[in-house]
């Protein structure tokens, strides 16, 4: 395979202060990839000089976030380059999904809240193609992923590699993976990504959202009136993406997480005075099997947010509670065990 090697200067207070090779491989990425700009030039550029307060320059914040920033942009530049095993013949599968609706979900290392979310997509999820992109660390773990996967008839990929153990930067360097290799290539109607310990409750009404404006999800606000869609439950009109090198990692320079690098480039453009946003609170809960209670996080009303069970790994204390409150919402939903 050709490769072509670009080289990088850091220039830092008008002095080099290193330089990088990379090795750049067109022919893996989609045509519509070669928009993509490296260290986040142009169009993923933070906070300019002047946005920063006194205090902040004291602290030397700008220069902090602008090599975090460079850092970020260089490994994500590398790892939108790894090709996945199978990934030719995943997209194959997936050719039938062009101008159709798709979510992208990005699995970590938890089959069972996976298991739970296609059990429940199968009814309340009909307006998309559910997909699952593994990005778990143990290999046994993936294995079993890809058996939920199987099981559920849900097509599955495992990512690339992705050793960073930040787990922002980890999401993030996923999303975009997903976004330039697979979305692009697919080209849907409509597109989302969705946290794998989301549980839908009730039907679920996206497609109308995004028949009205470009963008829907639960707000995520940074300093100032910087926003983005938190990086779990965020939809997107194709269309409105065309051309835009979209990169979900989070922007230090904002105080935006995960999707948070996306301001510069589309979330600017947009005025979220009209944009209706997904609603989110805390209820309190009881389990009608066991009668006990506990305090939830439901997102945009219909759906219940498990939390913490990937990174964190603190699901097992919540085992007992969510596996009883998934066989009442499969009762509910009218699917069989």
């Amino acid at each position: 395979m050709m490769m072509e090697t670009a080289r990088a200067v850091f220039f830092i207070s008008g002095y080099a202060v290193g330089e990088i090779g990379l090795a750049v491989v067109p022919s893996v990425l989609p045509k519509s990839a070669g928009t993509w700009k490296p260290f986040g030039i142009g169009a993923h550029s933070m906070r300019s000089f002047a946005e920063y307060r006194l205090k902040e320059l004291v602290r030397l914040e700008y220069l902090k976030d602008f090599l975090q920033q460079t850092r970020n942009d260089f490994m994500l530049r590398r790892y939108l380059n790894k090709p996945a095993a199978g990934e030719r013949e995943f997209l194959e599968q997936c050719g039938r999904l062009a101008g159709r609706n798709i979510i992208a979900v990005i699995a970590f290392e938890q089959p069972l809240v996976l298991d739970w979310l296609l059990s429940l997509g199968k009814r309340r999820l009909v307006e998309f193609e559910i997909l699952v992109f593994d990005n778990s660390l143990r290999p046994a773990l993936r294995q079993e992923i890809e058996a939920v996967c199987r099981k559920h008839g849900t097509p599955y990929l495992a990512l690339p590699a992705n050793t960073t153990r930040h787990v922002n930067r980890s999401h993030g360097l996923a999303m975009s993976w997903v976004f330039h290799r697979i979305v692009r290539a697919i080209e849907p109607r409509y597109f989302g990504f969705l946290d794998h310990d989301m549980l839908p409750a009730g039907d679920i009404g996206i497609i109308d959202k995004l028949e009205r404006q470009p963008v829907y999800g639960l707000a995520n606000r940074g300093i100032d009136d910087y926003w983005n869609l938190w990086a779990g439950y965020c939809f997107f009109d194709y269309r409105q993406t065309l051309g835009m090198p979209l990169n979900f990692l989070y922007d230090f320079s904002r105080e935006l997480d995960t999707g948070g690098r996306n301001w510069d480039v589309l979330y600017k453009t947009i005025d979220p005075a009209r944009l209706l946003f997904a609603p989110t609170d805390n209820r309190e809960i009881e389990n009608r099997i066991s009668g006990k209670k506990r305090t939830v996080q439901f997102v945009d009303d219909q759906w219940i947010h498990i939390g913490g069970v990937s990174y964190n790994n603190n699901f097992d204390e919540k085992h007992a509670f969510f596996s009883e409150l998934f066989s009442q919402m499969m009762r509910e939903a009218g699917i069989p065990a």
